[in-house]
């Protein structure tokens, strides 16, 4: 058995992405591709779910606050849940969602719980753009629930 961190050692092989190791448990290839995502039924349309929500929240945010209050916390959700959304095209693309699904969930699960306290936030107002915001923001709650790993 070779010795820790030595060349032959098996963990050091796992992390080597140029010695053709396709392997996509290990982060497999390093070219990004949009045909993990579009030849991924699933992937493709949570990624849409999620980016129409963001679209709709944001465009209906942006509408909100130019005609009065709007909360602060929201704002934050919906940078946040943008960085969350790319950071998961990003990591499909590259087919390295097996590599880093623990780290994805517990995006996901922080953004349940700033998306859904938006939600709360705008539901009750009577004003619509802050009802259509709400909207977004159950589209991107159902979307963050965290899978099943």
């Amino acid at each position: 058995m070779p010795s820790f961190g030595s060349k032959e050692s098996p963990s050091l092989k796992k992390m080597d992405y140029n010695n053709n190791n396709n392997n996509a448990r290990y982060g497999g290839g390093s070219k990004f591709s949009m045909g993990h995502i579009v030849g991924d039924p699933f992937s493709l349309a949570t990624i849409g779910i999620a980016l129409a929500g963001w679209l709709i929240a944001f465009v209906s945010s942006i509408i909100a606050d130019i005609g009065g209050e709007y909360p602060n916390y929201s704002w934050w959700a919906l940078a946040y849940m943008f960085c969350v959304i790319i950071g998961i095209i990003v990591a499909t693309g590259f087919d390295a969602i097996h590599t880093y699904h623990v780290a994805i969930v517990g995006f996901l699960a922080a953004g349940m719980v700033f998306t859904t306290s938006s939600v709360n936030s705008l539901i009750y107002w009577s004003n619509g753009s802050k009802e259509a915001a709400a909207a977004g923001f159950i589209l991107m709650s159902m979307v963050s629930s965290p899978p099943d790993s």
